[in-house]
């Protein structure tokens, strides 16, 4: 008999001893994941708990204003820290973790994401052996999640919304009218200076070579200025209400979007941000092709509209 107690407290030793020669005092998780497309989009993204519900493969719940996303018995809590880094809170059954993701451009079409974790760990063996099996649970999860972000932000139509290609510019030589109104302008009020436009261009043998375009600014208080221009085959001179105007030939951003003017409006800030995210010098503001099915068709929810932003 004291042979045996004597046995059993060896393997209890033993046991003890490989508890804290084999689990380390401190747990260190690190998980990454390289995605083909720009960090200032992919941060962009990450920081808006709307876009955060396309990917995140569990529930997500608001307290107090705050929004957890919750999988696989874990609480996570995201926020942005500064603009190439999210401090992210793990809550478990049994404990809390500090996690950090951090967001690495490689290059303007290549991100690097890194989250890791550090935390020191009780001399109780016991606590020691659940913090360990606990661990490689949530690195798991961690790699996981980080997957089902890269896979649904691979690619660019979920970065931006829309499809983006890159053309090259045709029309070069236009005219063009600018107004200011206290509203929105209407298709009416477009189209009727695009017939001013149209006179005019005939007036001077000139032939309308693509579909008129329009841009839209409302930054400026109590007032909305807009540009209608019109696609010529040639150049003519300006008079005191039609300004001649010329594109140098280059390249341009081309998107298609179907919907109203908040639909357009939108097409336009996502241009504009895949420009400004690659780099792009965008010397024209984005403007949109004002097309002939704006007068007829009522329903804007079927109107199909095709967005431009020439760059360098």
């Amino acid at each position: 008999m004291k042979k045996l107690l004597i046995s059993v407290l060896l393997v209890l030793i033993a046991g003890l001893a490989c508890t804290y020669l084999f689990l380390p005092s401190a747990i260190s998780i690190e998980e990454s994941t390289s995605i083909n497309s720009s960090s200032r989009a992919l941060f962009r993204q990450f920081s808006n708990s709307k876009n955060l519900k396309k990917w995140w493969p569990g529930t997500i719940i608001v307290k107090d204003k705050v929004p957890h996303y919750l999988y696989n018995d874990n609480d996570y809590q995201i926020t942005p820290v500064d603009y190439t880094l999210f401090s992210a809170r793990i809550k478990g059954p049994d404990s809390i973790l500090q996690t950090r993701i951090y967001f690495f451009a490689v290059n303007i079409d290549s991100t690097q994401l890194l989250w890791t974790a550090k935390k020191q760990v009780s001399l109780n063996p016991v606590e020691r052996i659940n913090v360990y099996l606990a661990t490689r649970k949530l690195k798991k999860d961690m790699s996981f999640l980080l997957e089902k972000f890269r896979q649904h932000y691979v690619k660019p139509e979920s970065l931006y919304g829309m499809k983006i290609t890159i053309g090259p510019v045709v029309d070069t030589s236009m005219i063009a009218i600018f107004g200011v109104s206290t509203i929105y302008p209407t298709d009416k009020t477009l189209f009727n200076q695009v017939a001013k436009l149209q006179a005019y261009a005939l007036s001077k043998g000139a032939v309308q070579s693509g579909y008129p375009m329009v841009n839209i600014n409302t930054d400026h208080l109590n007032a909305i200025k807009y540009e209608v221009a019109l696609p010529i085959n040639k150049v003519i001179n300006s008079s005191a209400e039609v300004i001649q105007k010329r594109l140098p030939p280059g390249r341009i951003l081309m998107s298609e979007v179907i919907g109203g003017n908040n639909t357009i409006e939108k097409a336009i800030t996502s241009i504009k941000n895949y420009g400004y995210d690659h780099k792009f010098n965008m010397y024209v503001i984005p403007f949109f092709a004002l097309n002939a099915d704006r007068l007829t068709e009522a329903d804007t929810s079927k109107r199909v509209t095709k967005i431009y932003c020439p760059i360098f």
